[in-house]
């Protein structure tokens, strides 16, 4: 990134599910040369410590994490 180029990241309305706190709301500002980006992240539902499935396979390059 040049010397005028910013990152922002904004976090707000912040939830409590399973005794963890996390923001429900995130707003990512970017600003590079002459590109300007928003992003708005609503999340409308959390989950925590979940068992996840996975559709497909691992490559044996990759280790899965348990």
């Amino acid at each position: 990134m040049g010397s005028s180029d910013k990152l922002e990241v904004f976090y707000s309305s912040f939830n409590s599910v399973t005794g963890y706190e996390y923001p429900q709301r995130q707003n990512i500002k970017l600003h590079a040369a002459e590109t300007s980006i928003t992003v708005v992240l609503d999340y409308n539902k959390i989950e925590f410590n979940q068992e996840v499935e996975m559709p497909f396979t691992v490559p044996a390059k990759y280790k899965v994490i348990r």
